[in-house]
């Protein structure tokens, strides 16, 4: 659980240093989260989408994905769909996939258009999914009810530091954390004491399996 009116403060005043005091995974704690259980194994190509309906905090969850995985579906408790349908009908959509160039702004002022009035949109995962210039422009006209991001496209020269004292040039971004719908952790949403230890604990694990020879699942090439 992180402290959002610290890193609502730090956002206006550009102070992206990693904080001292590290947060608290919901998962495991008296409110369990679960259909994030799975996220670290299936980091895959999709959008997953909550509606206000049914239980999952009283919510239907409905997700895209170019490959779906029945048995995933089946055993986390959601239902794949087409991508038409999860823009169209859905009230929170939240991106959870890596960045290809095949799904570069994949939210973009055409598919903010055709979302629902007043959904919200969440992306943890890659800042160049978003087209952040449609999501100011969305916002401004009421259409987009709110904007929740740890990630940001243009982020390189400004995460990780301190630029309480200097002038920001990024006009984009300090036009996209004035507004009062919008919450912005500035890529540090992973700092939890829970997820360092996962970090370190799958590093030296790798590391492990390597020496001995044995397949790695998480590796890329």
């Amino acid at each position: 659980m992180h402290q959002k009116h610290q890193y609502h403060n730090e956002d206006h005043l550009f102070q992206y240093t990693v904080p001292s005091q590290l947060s608290s995974l919901l998962r495991s704690k008296r409110v369990k989260l679960s259909i994030e259980a799975d996220r670290a194994k299936h980091h895959y190509d999709r959008i997953r989408v909550v509606d206000r309906t049914r239980p999952r905090f009283g919510a239907n969850v409905i997700a895209y994905k170019p490959h779906p995985d029945p048995e995933l579906a089946k055993k986390v408790g959601f239902r794949f769909t087409s991508l038409d349908e999860v823009i169209e009908t859905s009230d929170i959509i939240s991106l959870h996939c890596p960045l290809t160039p095949e799904n570069h702004h994949m939210i973009n002022e055409e598919t903010l258009a055709r979302a629902k009035k007043g959904f919200y949109l969440v992306n943890t995962s890659r800042g160049g999914l978003v087209d952040t210039k449609a999501v100011i422009k969305s916002l401004k006209a009421k259409h987009l009810g709110g904007y929740a991001a740890d990630v940001y496209e243009e982020e390189g020269p400004l995460f990780f530091e301190n630029h309480a004292d200097d002038i920001i040039e990024d006009d984009i971004l300090e036009r996209l954390i004035a507004f009062p719908n919008v919450v912005f952790t500035g890529h540090q949403a992973f700092l939890t004491k829970e997820a360092l230890s996962n970090i370190a604990h799958s590093i030296l694990q790798d590391i492990s399996d390597a020496e001995a020879g044995k397949e790695m699942p998480d590796a890329l090439v």
